[in-house]
C-alpha cells in the first residue's frame, strides 16, 4: 500500500495564507497540514508516499527533507506546469506509481480523523472514495461513498 498526495496547486483562495507557500503549508492550531497527514499515513506502515509538488515545489521538498525518512519514504514528483492544470494531470505524472501498488489517492489541504484512513484500508471494498457530503445544513462528516458497481 502506498499514498499519493496531490500538492501541486497554488491555493489562491486561501489568499495571503499562501502567497509564498503552498496550501500544505498551512500551519492549524499550530500544526503544518502536511505534518499532520504524513504523521497520520507514517502509522498505516505503508511502502511508500508519493507527493506530487508544484507551486513553490522546493519550498516544500526543503522543509520535508530528511525528518521521516525513519518513518516514510518519500517520493516527489514535479508538475511543472502547475499554473495551468489541475489535480487530475497531477495524478497522471503518477501513473508509473500509481501502477505499482495499491493506492491512498488524498489532497494536500484537508484534515480528517485519524481512523478515516484506517477505515478505507479496512473496508471490503476494492475502490472507495470518501467524500464530504453535503446536505441541507452544510457538510456532513464522515460521508463516504462506494464507487459505482459496489454495494452501499
Amino acid at each position: 500500500m502506498q499514498a499519493i498526495i496531490l500538492a501541486a496547486g497554488m491555493g489562491k483562495r486561501l489568499g495571503e495564507y499562501t502567497k509564498n507557500n503552498t496550501k500544505c503549508m498551512v500551519e492549524v492550531n499550530g500544526v503544518k497540514l502536511i505534518d499532520r497527514v504524513i504523521n497520520q499515513l507514517a502509522k498505516l506502515h505503508l511502502n511508500r508516499l508519493v507527493l506530487v509538488v508544484g507551486y513553490e515545489g522546493q519550498k516544500l521538498k526543503d522543509y520535508i527533507g530528511h525528518r521521516y525518512d525513519h518513518i516514510l519514504k518519500i517520493e516527489f514528483v514535479d508538475n511543472p506546469v502547475y499554473d495551468k492544470t489541475n489535480n487530475i494531470y497531477s495524478l497522471a505524472l503518477t501513473k508509473k506509481q500509481l501502477c505499482e501498488d495499491d493506492t491512498l489517492l488524498l489532497e494536500s489541504d484537508l484534515i480528517f480523523e485519524d481512523s478515516m484512513l484506517q477505515m478505507l484500508i479496512d473496508n471490503p471494498y476494492p475502490n472507495l472514495a470518501l467524500v464530504a457530503k453535503y446536505g441541507p445544513r452544510g457538510i456532513v462528516r464522515g460521508g463516504r461513498m462506494p464507487l459505482p458497481n459496489q454495494r452501499t
